[in-house]
């Protein structure tokens, strides 16, 4: 095996040093910051890790793409590798860490936007000979007397409220997908209300045949 190299700021009793690894700035196309792990009958792995907290809180890991003063912001992409014939694509797991007390939130958000249009969120599985499913799941309760999480479904509030669709699939040989709603207790479908005209309908209808 070959040696390695290791880049390490000095240690210190108060303070300890950074390390600081960025491209050249210039006045056309700024220069470029490449971390990559080698290639092999395994591939290596790449770790970034923000700093432990001996009495005080733990490091913070930010990735952040880069501004701009006239244009169009940088994109933060997170992705697994496509995969071959032989084998199948890798998994990308977004989670918060375990604690014995309160576990951190998970936040999947887009921009505001003051004059324009906000950004979207998508969350949809992939196509496939089998369709990926997409499961949400409000989080359980390991007590017997806890309360389990809820999941709330809500359209955006503005002039014109936002609606809320629920829609099964439709079949090209065979029958289109069910709807089925289900709760332990009571099961209540209401629209949106208007302070001054007409409230939102109710709407329940079975597929055509």
């Amino acid at each position: 095996s070959v040696g390695n190299i290791e880049l390490a700021a000095g240690k210190a009793g108060t303070v300890g040093g950074n390390v600081a690894i960025s491209g050249g700035s210039a006045q056309g196309t700024a220069g470029g910051v490449n971390i990559a792990a080698g290639a092999g009958a395994s591939g290596g792995d790449v770790s970034v890790q923000a700093g432990a907290g001996g009495q005080s809180a733990g490091g913070r890991l930010a990735l952040t793409s880069g501004g701009s003063a006239s244009g169009t912001t940088g994109s933060v992409e997170l992705a697994s590798a496509d995969g071959n014939a032989a084998g199948s694509s890798g998994s990308v797991v977004l989670k918060s860490g375990a604690s014995a007390t309160d576990s951190g939130s998970v936040a999947v958000t887009s921009g505001a936007a003051s004059s324009g249009r906000a950004g979207a969120v998508t969350i949809a599985a992939g196509a496939g000979a089998t369709g990926g499913s997409v499961f949400m799941t409000a989080g359980s309760s390991t007590s017997a007397d806890g309360a389990a999480g809820s999941l709330l479904l809500a359209a955006g509030k503005g002039g014109v409220g936002g609606s809320v669709e629920l829609q099964s699939g439709q079949g090209s040989t065979g029958a289109g997908g069910a709807i089925r709603l289900s709760a332990g207790s009571d099961v209540a479908v209401s629209a949106g209300a208007n302070k001054q005209g007409v409230g939102g309908a109710v709407s329940l209808a079975g597929g055509e045949g």
